[in-house]
């Protein structure tokens, strides 16, 4: 069956053609969506992702809708599309099918195109489109060792995607921190799991390119998604040589070019179809019509270069023209290394248009170093016209999200500055802490500090008096928490898969149990509540009554323990279309046929949920057994609970109120604010994007111009604030700011 959708260069092309290639415009930042996976089910971290999207762009569903039904036709996507992708569906990591399940949850159940709504397998469709269908024409470039002048890689990365407005109006930066805490940068669109260009928090570098041979597509079955493995490895990989030796096998339906980057070298996997990929260095032996010979520089385009992959410049003068051009652009050596500007220029050259690295169907343009993880990203405008001068933004801070680098203990400021730095207190002056930096976890138990410092050194408490000791000699833990027994506060730590989760009483280990890598864990009437995930169920344990079976069903969208006065509840989200339950007294009833909310959290002795999706911010009487209904908005930028008062950031420009129980009251008309916390019975927030730093008590006090931090922490009676690299971390004392020192957490 033919398509427009199966077209190397064909409709997906036309958009961006009706348009001029240059206008004068100025280019377009993207949003940044932050998920925290770590402590959570695979179906809590989805929903985190699916309602940050709807909070920075409402209209989410019907952009994508809209997207796929100019692509392709309803036929093609019935009878065509959706069967190869629910075969490739079968074979992608569990933890990526619960997040397409998840999404599917949220979505409408019915498949037609260009109606407004997403459907899951119009979900789907769109995660695995490179899987499934032509699309991509990109290029890169690369410049390591003592060509640059960091003495260690620089790479660029061309996507050349044709494009419509729907499509450009969804392009998204996802960075994800995953359980184990790894941290994934995925570079592409909202909603879209899969990776075509990203990097991680070890300075892995992937970029898939498109490399047709000309054959007829091969059939699903067995076949595995690039797109997905690409996103497995940066979770799980911090090198070339790891990445290339879970790629190299994988069966795909097409052939690509990967081109693999890490702290000190670039290479490229190239994979024709059907066949083991073979890793190529700047130095391999290529074919005869492709010529190199860069020292320490490596060109990427649509075809193999390597003299043992097989021939398919079939885009030959496309192919040709752009490896030419980056050869003649190699002119870097050790005495004249090149730097970022340098190959950001390359990248945004537009010499033989209309076959130019940088052309009329560029989406994206990056440069990305991955010793400093630094990243520069040019977007093309929704417009579809690119500007006349195009400029890439830096983005500097995006792995902020290795959260945690500053704690209070014992009323003093702990901070984690990274490996070289190390760990530090502050009372007064700073002081070295034993131990290690760039720490996985940390977490109070007692007076005590407990750090995951990770890396195989293993799992440490720190006594009051600052001296270090061992606890475990296994890291890398999934969750850490304080459990209280009714006697003892307990540290309960799930150390993953094949060990399982223990609790350490103060004296001595105690196993718990051989499963490990849990969704969510909390603690409910002295009882340790277990999400176990992955079809195993939830469970509480109780030092007297050892494990008992809550519910068969478990990968919980959320859940919170609370008291109405006079019984603890437990309350569930258990999401995908199952509902919100409570339980209390050995019963469960069901609240609400509403499920995968946006927020839940317990205000005043009730719980609150902002169901998301237009249904409203709710609340629960237990006693009545009823629901209020406190206001028609929902999915909020965010919302925390100060004192007695409910504080919401609603975003999407509706501002930011209060709930003091009985009434709103309008705090600021600003939102989508980059940060806010409680301090004391104020509120504190960061408004960002050059609105500054604001505490609010009885009216806005602005403390600072300087927003968009890093980090905010109160301890004891002071507010600290990472104001990020090149301003550091000061204190406040409600009249006055000390520098502390410059600095910062995100250096």
């Amino acid at each position: 069956m033919s398509s427009r959708f199966f077209q190397p260069i064909g409709i997906l092309l036309v958009f961006v053609f009706l348009t001029p290639l240059f206008a004068p415009l100025k280019a377009e930042t993207i949003p940044v969506f932050y998920v925290n996976a770590k402590n959570k089910s695979d179906t809590e971290a989805a929903l985190n992702l699916y309602y940050s999207i709807k909070s920075k762009i409402p209209d989410f569903e019907k952009k994508a809708d809209n997207s796929l039904a100019l692509t392709t036709d309803q036929t093609t996507f019935d009878y065509v599309l959706v069967p190869r992708a629910q075969k490739i569906m079968e074979n992608i990591p569990d933890e990526y099918k619960k997040y397409l399940e998840v999404l599917g949850s949220v979505l409408c159940d019915t498949d037609t195109l260009g109606d407004g709504k997403l459907s899951q397998n119009e979900a789907i469709v769109s995660n695995l489109t490179t899987d499934i269908a032509r699309s991509t024409n990109c290029s890169s470039f690369g410049v390591f060792s003592n060509y640059s002048n960091m003495d260690s890689p620089i790479v660029g990365r061309n996507l050349d995607w044709g494009s419509n407005e729907y499509m450009r109006g969804l392009q998204a930066i996802t960075v994800l921190k995953n359980k184990i805490g790894q941290t994934v940068v995925n570079i592409g669109f909202s909603g879209i799991a899969s990776v075509a260009s990203g990097f991680n928090s070890n300075g892995l570098f992937v970029a898939v390119h498109d490399s047709p041979l000309g054959n007829a597509y091969p059939g699903a079955d067995g076949k595995r998604s690039y797109g997905f493995d690409l996103a497995y490895v940066l979770e799980t990989c911090s090198s070339i040589n790891e990445a290339k030796d879970f790629l190299y096998d994988k069966p795909y339906t097409y052939s690509y070019n990967i081109l693999l980057a890490d702290e000190t070298d670039i290479k490229v996997l190239e994979h024709p179809q059907g066949q083991n990929g073979q890793l190529r260095a700047y130095d391999s032996t290529l074919r005869s019509e492709l010529t190199w010979g860069k020292t320490d520089q490596l060109a990427v385009v649509n075809c193999f270069a390597l003299e043992a992959s097989p021939d398919n410049n079939i885009l030959y003068a496309y192919s040709s023209t752009r490896w030419n051009r980056f050869k003649d652009l190699a002119i870097f050596n050790s005495g004249s290394p090149a730097d970022m500007d340098d190959v950001e220029s390359i990248m945004l050259d537009t010499a033989n248009s209309p076959d130019s690295i940088f052309n009329s169907i560029t989406m994206q343009s990056m440069v990305f170093s991955p010793i400093d993880r630094h990243l520069r990203l040019y977007t093309v405008p929704n417009s579809g016209t690119h500007p006349a001068d195009p400029e890439m933004t830096a983005y500097p801070d995006l792995l902020k999200l290795n959260l945690n680098k500053m704690i209070a203990w014992n009323n003093t400021l702990v901070v984690d500055f990274g490996q070289s730095r190390g760990l530090r207190y502050y009372d007064g002056t700073w002081h070295e802490l034993p131990g290690w930096g760039d720490v996985l976890d940390m977490i109070i138990w007692g007076d005590k500090l407990v750090v995951d410092f990770g890396k195989d050194r293993g799992l440490y408490y720190y006594d009051a008096s600052a001296q270090l000791h061992p606890l475990s000699g296994w890291d890398t833990t999934s969750n850490m928490m304080i459990w209280n027994d009714g006697a003892t506060d307990n540290l309960v730590v799930d150390f993953g898969t094949d060990r399982g989760i223990y609790y350490h009483n103060g004296g001595n280990w105690g196993k718990l149990t051989g499963w490990g890598d849990v969704g969510k864990m909390l603690v409910w009437d002295h009882k340790l509540v277990v999400d176990f995930d992955k079809g195993r169920g939830l469970y509480d344990y109780g030092i007297s009554t050892h494990w008992h079976k809550l519910s068969s069903w478990d990968s919980a969208a959320n859940m919170v323990a609370w008291n109405d006065g006079s019984l603890e509840n437990l309350t569930v989200d258990f999401g995908i279309k199952r509902g919100l339950y409570n339980y209390k007294n050995g019963t469960w009833a069901k609240l609400s046929g509403w499920d995968s909310s946006a927020h839940m959290m317990v205000w005043n002795n009730m719980p609150v949920v902002d169901f998301g999706n237009n249904r409203g911010l709710f609340t629960y009487n237990n006693a009545t057994s009823s629901w209020n209904r406190i206001t028609g908005w929902d999915n909020g930028s965010d919302i925390m609970i100060c004192g007695s008062d409910l504080i919401v950031d609603f975003g999407q420009g509706r501002g930011m109120y209060k709930n003091n129980g009985s009434n709103w009251s309008n705090l600021s008309d600003l939102d989508d604010t980059s940060d806010m916390l409680a301090w004391g019975s104020d509120i504190v927030v960061d408004f960002g994007n050059g609105r500054g730093l604001y505490e609010y008590s009885s009216g806005w006090n602005q403390l600072t111009d300087w927003d968009d931090t890093t980090d905010m922490l109160v301890c004891g009676s002071n507010l600290y604030v990472d104001f990020g690299p090149g301003r550091g971390i000061s204190s406040y004392n409600g009249s006055t700011w000390t520098s502390l020192t410059e600095w910062s957490t995100a250096d």
